[in-house]
């Protein structure tokens, strides 16, 4: 069986690209009405840590979000960026986070590995992927940086990384936000965000919070069991930002939330199985049937601390420390049948700590910047899976112990006006311990009946990342820029194997040409980005049989790509964005694939996981002002083609070529002391899965989220 959206839109119907999506308006302070000026507005970034600077004056590949366009768009957390940004792909197995960017990422989430995309809140590195589904509020933008990153600060990342920058206090004026939407699904959600001036111009402090619940978008028709992917959270953030004067910064940040939505992993069936009450709803994504009633629980919270000196001529030095802990239970019924065969139980406590240190000159012929970067993270988990139908269960619950170290540097010097050069460095130790205990029991009993526990295991990656870049940007004309960067991502282990010993590394090396230029008097932006990648040693993950996973590296892959952003005002009152991504992504040597249910295949020339060959989005905002205020009309479509799941490229672990299509209708009075807003998200009702597992002799997806529509009003005092 072949699964493919019920919404899809033929090629040609991307020729809209040519008025592209790119970088979006970086900054909530920007006025709604700046949108309708006859020339684009200058984006200001902070991801490449080289200072503040113009969008289109960083050579490299990044978009960015504003806290307005999430706004405007209804995003509510990480995953709608899969439909904003060129090149990413967003899936997940129950809470857990499984980012592409480019064809470079991992389905392997669990205790022992690392991610190959990062993704920092303020600065600091989130390492857990349990923990990056939070819903959106007082952010102020999101940068999006594709490519091998890593070179000047946080955790090193294969694939790229995604900044969230939340509000700052404003040490000038009172600020006041609330907000309230209603909608289908029983959806509620409130939030707000206030900042107060404490001593003017020098301290100033600020609160946000939001909390939110909807019922299931998947509906139970087993009596025993209950629906799933609801929504019940709440989460809170508090910034205090000292500023005495000019040269000296200090901001402290505290953030917590409590999150019970109940999130299964792969419900959606893609073949008949053995079970009457399953088949019939065979194609029905928003039914399941599951006997067991599921549960899910996340507390997360963290503190964090950053000071900047300025001194002498064009010097700083920032530290950033940071503390999180966080804790994840779950329970569910794995096998999403009514019969009692699969159940799995989780409960995962994890606590990190990190500390960045950089020293930095900046003159106008030459940037210097230093830094030194470690993060320690232990991490603990009890396990269970239980085969019901043999009444045995297995326990895998491992302790992982994680130091990261780094020291890393970068030279920016610009011999002529227009021609800046690049080298950055970084040289990393990744040490990781790894103690399994594990063995099969009796579920009634309780009875140890075979030990696959083993002695504790260690490893120490070490490596050395460079980077090499060149840029011409002259006066007036196009900015172009070329770079080679290494890229790599740690080893580690899986922590349902049954003999010890993990995998290796994996590493990239990424060639990258650009242009960045602005046409008819600044009306018209584009971005255009050519890529290869030399991926090697890939770590890869293959579910096999129930309660057991293969991970290892495969040999090699070859990635290639071309991504066009753009962004323009045709008329007064109308602005357009796109974004089109064209991606060659194939193992290039990798012969013996595992498959479900045991044996190999030779994957090799097959497509990367969640790697489409194309993808695209058009959003276009028109903005209707006369005398009593404004009403504004969204609307966002986004489309890929057909992705597999498995290194097989299967032909039912696939998902075929979607389009998803969102709107969103507001008025905003003159004063802007309110704003009332009508939205609808995959309005079309397209069908579709963003991930799969096989645990034979069934196959499931996780599907995407239904059409929903809502109401929300905002104000501001």
């Amino acid at each position: 069986m072949t699964l493919t959206g019920t919404c899809r839109l033929p090629f040609f119907a991307s020729v809209a690209i040519f008025y592209s999506h790119a970088a979006l308006q970086a900054q909530d302070t920007v006025d709604l009405l700046a949108l309708s000026l006859a020339e684009l507005v200058e984006i200001e970034v902070t991801g490449a840590r080289t200072g503040r600077g113009g969008l289109n004056q960083i050579p490299i590949a990044i978009t960015t979000i504003s806290g307005l366009d999430i706004e405007q768009t209804h995003a509510r957390d990480v995953r709608d960026l899969a439909h904003l940004v060129p090149g990413l792909v967003i899936s997940q197995n129950i809470d857990y986070a499984q980012i592409y960017i480019r064809g470079v990422g991992s389905n392997n989430v669990f205790a022992g590995a690392e991610p190959s995309a990062t993704i920092h809140l303020d600065g600091v590195y989130l390492a857990r992927p349990f923990g990056l589904f939070d819903r959106f509020h007082d952010v102020e933008r999101i940068e999006v940086l594709r490519g091998p990153q890593g070179g000047l600060y946080g955790r090193n990342s294969s694939a790229g990384t995604i900044n969230i920058i939340s509000k700052q206090p404003n040490l000038t004026e009172n600020v006041s936000t609330v907000s309230a939407s209603a909608g289908t699904y029983a959806s509620r959600s409130g939030s707000g965000y206030i900042s107060r001036v404490l001593q003017h111009k020098s301290l100033a402090g600020s609160l946000s919070g939001q909390r939110s619940s909807r019922s299931g978008f998947r509906k139970n028709v087993v009596s025993t069991g209950n629906d799933s992917d609801d929504e019940n959270t709440v989460s809170v953030r508090s910034k205090l930002l000292w500023r005495p004067k000019e040269t000296f910064s200090l901001r402290l940040a505290a953030d917590f939330l409590k999150d019970t939505s109940v999130q299964y992993g792969y419900l959606t069936f893609l073949e008949p199985v053995s079970a009457p009450a399953a088949n019939s709803i065979l194609g029905d994504f928003g039914r399941f049937a599951g006997d067991f009633p599921g549960f899910t629980r996340r507390i997360n919270w963290g503190v964090s601390v950053e000071a900047t000196l300025k001194f002498g001529a064009g010097w700083q030095a920032t530290l950033l420390s940071s503390y999180r802990d966080n804790d994840y239970s779950l329970g569910l019924d794995t096998d999403g049948t009514e019969q009692d065969i699969l159940r799995t139980f989780f409960d995962e406590k994890q606590d990190q700590t990190s500390h960045e240190i950089t020293l930095s000159k900046r003159t106008d012929t030459l940037f210097l910047v230093a830094g030194f970067y470690y993060l320690k993270e232990n991490l603990a988990l009890e396990s269970t899976v239980q085969l019901r139908s043999l009444g045995i269960e297995r326990r895998p619950s491992p302790n992982v112990e994680t130091e990261a170290t780094a020291f890393f540097g970068a030279v920016q010097y610009k011999p002529a006006e227009s021609i800046t050069i690049d080298f950055n460095l970084r040289q990393s130790w990744d040490k990781k311990s790894f103690l399994k205990r594990d063995g099969i029991f009796s579920t009634s009993s309780g009875a140890l009946i075979s030990d696959l526990g083993f002695p504790e295991e260690r490893r120490t990656d070490s490596i050395f990342t460079p980077k090499f870049g060149l840029s011409y940007n002259p006066p007036g004309g196009p900015h172009l820029y070329a770079s080679v960067t290494k890229g790599f991502k740690s080893g580690g282990y899986n922590f349902i194997a049954t003999l010890p010993g993990g995998f290796s590394p994996e590493t990239v090396w990424s060639y990258e040409v650009g242009m960045k230029a602005k046409w008819f008097n600044n009306r018209v932006e584009t971005h255009l980005t050519g890529f290869r990648y030399d991926y090697q040693n890939l770590q890869v993950q293959a579910f096999i049989v129930a309660g057991s996973a293969d991970i290892s590296n495969a040999a090699d892959a070859d990635i290639a790509g071309l991504e066009l952003e753009m962004r323009a005002i045709p008329f007064e009152g109308l602005t357009i964005q796109s974004s089109f991504a064209f991606l060659k992504a194939t193992y290039s040597n990798y012969q013996d694939a595992p498959v479900a249910g045991g044996g190999t295949v030779d994957a090799t020339d097959n497509a990367l996981n969640s790697s489409p060959k194309w993808s695209y989005n058009l959003s276009a905002q028109y903005i209707h002002s006369f005398g009593s205020g404004s009403l504004h009309y969204t609307a966002n479509l986004a489309s890929q083609s057909r992705i597999f799941f498995t290194a097989d490229n299967n032909s039912v672990e696939t998902q075929g070529a979607y389009s998803l299509l969102n709107a969103s209708f507001a008025y905003h009075p003159s004063d802007d002391q309110y704003k009332v807003s009508l939205y609808g998200r995959n309005i079309l009702g397209t069908q579709y899965i963003t991930g799969s597992a096989s645990f034979p002799p069934s196959i499931a997806g996780h599907a995407g989220p239904p059409a929903t529509f809502g109401l929300q009003v905002s104000i501001n005092y």
